[in-house]
């Protein structure tokens, strides 16, 4: 590994199949690797604490030696009970959701004490549900109505929460004054 990646050596192994010949010998002998093995390990990519992910994402290089994908990994960006703002960003950015900033702060809060209630990373679905809720907490409609394209109706400036258009959850439409 330090040959290829530090002296730019040609060993002639193929690097990116690490991964994959590491899960043979796994299922093979019935011996788990552990996930959090350097290299192969299910984890060993995968980041949570703040200001680490928030290094990651300027310079790869500031907590992984070399890039995940030479030995057939993926980086992964998790969102836990250490995780800062940035990852909360980073996430809601990726998976299209358009929050406000005083929703990612809030946002960063409720991922922390889900995580700590589970015990564990909120995976992407979970962080969806969780944003979906903080929306709707954020809307100005009365209980059971909701902005007709509720998302757009969120990221855009241009439309008064008070003269939109309204759905009710029967499908009639009518206006809200």
């Amino acid at each position: 590994m330090a040959l290829e990646v530090l002296c730019s050596y040609d060993t002639g192994l193929q690097l990116s199949r690490l991964k994959e010949v590491s899960e043979l010998v796994d299922r093979l002998s019935g011996v788990a690797v552990h996930a959090n093995k350097a290299v192969v390990g299910y984890n060993a990519f995968r980041h949570e604490a703040g200001m680490v992910v928030a290094g990651v994402l300027k310079n790869p290089y500031t907590a992984e030696s070399y890039d995940p994908e030479l030995v057939g990994q993926k980086r992964g960006i998790l969102l836990g009970k250490k995780s800062g703002l940035v990852s909360v960003k980073y996430k809601a950015g990726r998976l299209g959701l358009g929050l406000t900033e005083p929703q990612m702060v809030q946002m960063l809060q409720t991922v922390k004490e889900e995580a700590v209630r589970l015990k564990r990373a909120v995976t992407d679905a979970e962080f969806i549900a969780l944003a979906k809720a903080e929306m709707q907490a954020d809307c100005p409609c009365p209980a059971g109505w909701a902005p007709a394209g509720f998302p757009l109706y969120l990221r855009s400036k241009t439309i008064s929460p008070i003269r939109s258009v309204m759905r009710h959850p029967s499908g009639v439409r009518t206006k809200r004054s």
